[in-house]
């Protein structure tokens, strides 16, 4: 059974935010501390100025030392195929293929980035719709000719609108595009965002507000089922206690790995430890 799991760069943005930390202090964490051989790198931790062939050889070496694989590239920042001017959405679209062979040096296997910035809202127009399906193809094109794939997650605005992901996904069509899955968190329509996002799904994040409530649980059975073969991304937005806030969710994702597999390949046994404890104890 797929137990692939990776963690997120974002878990520890407020050790970055600090000083505290860089890209290779944060692989070393995760081999070293969690012991998990599968690092998302999230752009803060390389920025602008480390997208290079030289920076790109220099993670990768570390990455093949530690024996860890990069499951997905994830993009935040001045890259997303929508911008209000045409200056932009060009400048855009070159920081986003000199992103794309980053990607391709490091061995990244999925890349997200965003239908647009943070704070786009309303409808989306219908030119705003075509660039965002010309860059995509684009990037999917070149991101399929080198093993990988890419698109957005439903994070905020458009992104996390069931009818724009599926408009943009059927107009694409292309093996090269996919979804990052963010469990939840859909505007509207979570059901039917749940549906789209689990029909072309490259990669996962694992939200925490997911595990208690039993959500994740079903998210993974689900998917487990329909055959997904990625990671489950680890991540924790929390900037404080992140050491024991991240492996106690680490903890909870293994912990519904294995009594999936009991119950999908073991005794058929539904057991469910983290809802039955937070659940009052009968006298």
């Amino acid at each position: 059974m797929n137990k692939k799991l990776s963690i997120m760069g974002y878990s520890f943005h407020g050790l970055l935010s600090e000083g505290r930390t860089d890209i290779f202090h944060f692989m070393e964490m995760v081999k070293n501390r969690y012991r998990v051989d599968a690092v998302d790198i999230w752009s803060g931790f390389v920025p602008e100025s480390m997208i290079n062939e030289e920076s790109a050889k220099k993670i990768k070496k570390s990455l093949d030392e530690l024996g860890l694989v990069v499951p997905n590239l994830c993009i935040d920042g001045p890259y997303v195929p929508w911008a209000p001017t045409a200056e932009e959405i060009e400048g855009n679209r070159e920081r986003m293929l000199r992103f794309i062979d980053f990607a391709t040096v490091i061995g990244a296997r999925t890349i997200r980035v965003d239908f647009c910035s943070w704070g786009t809202g309303g409808e989306m127009t219908p030119e705003a719709f075509d660039i965002i399906v010309e860059r995509y193809r684009e990037y999917a094109e070149i991101c399929y000719s080198r093993g990988m794939k890419i698109g957005p997650e439903n994070h905020f605005g458009w992104d996390n609108t069931p009818k724009y992901l599926k408009a943009v996904k059927d107009a694409v069509d292309h093996p090269g595009y996919g979804h990052l899955f963010h469990f939840t968190n859909f505007q509207e329509e979570p059901e039917l965002g749940r549906e789209i996002a689990m029909s072309y799904v490259m990669h996962t994040h694992v939200p925490p507000y997911t595990i208690m409530s039993g959500v994740a649980k079903d998210h993974m059975r689900d998917l487990i089922k329909a055959g997904y073969e990625g990671y489950w991304g680890v991540e924790i937005g929390s900037d404080i206690h992140c050491f024991e806030r991240l492996a106690w969710h680490l903890a909870c994702i293994n912990i519904i790995l294995a009594e999936l597999e009991e119950e999908l390949e073991g005794s058929g046994k539904v057991v469910d430890f983290l809802t039955d404890i937070v659940k009052p104890r009968g006298r």
